[in-house]
C-alpha cells in the first residue's frame, strides 16, 4: 500500500482526500463494499474499528456515495476505518472525505492507458 496524508493506494483502488463530497449529484450506496474486483470477484471493503465486545453501527461511522452516470465514487468516514481485501494487506483509513478512483497503467508500446484490474 502506498500512502501520504491525502492519498492512499490499496491494490487497484485509490483514495484521494477531498474537501467535500458533492452529495446532490450522488446516491448513497448501502453496505460496506467500496469496489469489487473485475478479475477475481474479490472486494475492497470497509469495517469500523471497534474494541472487542463493542458493536458499531456502520452507517454512523462511514458512508459510500456514487453517481451511476459518471461512475464517480466517494467515501465519507467520521472515524478511522479498516480497509480489507483478500489479496492485499489491510490498512486503516483516517477520517475524512475521500474520492475513490482506479489505478491506471500506461502501455508505452501501444501508447495506451488502461485501468489496472484486481
Amino acid at each position: 500500500m502506498k500512502t501520504n496524508k491525502d492519498f492512499y493506494q490499496h491494490g487497484d483502488v485509490l483514495f484521494k482526500r477531498v474537501k467535500e463530497i458533492p452529495k446532490a449529484e450522488l446516491k448513497r450506496i448501502k453496505g460496506n463494499v467500496i469496489m469489487e474486483g473485475e478479475a477475481t470477484g474479490h472486494a475492497h471493503t470497509a469495517h469500523p474499528i471497534v474494541s472487542p465486545g463493542v458493536k458499531a453501527v456502520t452507517a454512523k461511522v462511514f458512508q459510500i456515495w456514487a453517481n451511476a452516470k459518471t461512475k464517480q465514487m466517494y467515501f465519507e468516514t467520521k472515524e478511522d476505518v479498516q480497509i480489507d481485501h483478500q489479496e492485499h494487506e489491510q490498512f486503516d483509513l483516517p477520517p475524512g472525505n475521500w474520492h475513490i478512483g482506479n489505478v491506471r497503467e500506461k502501455d508505452h508500446f501501444n501508447d495506451a492507458v488502461q485501468r489496472v484490474l484486481d
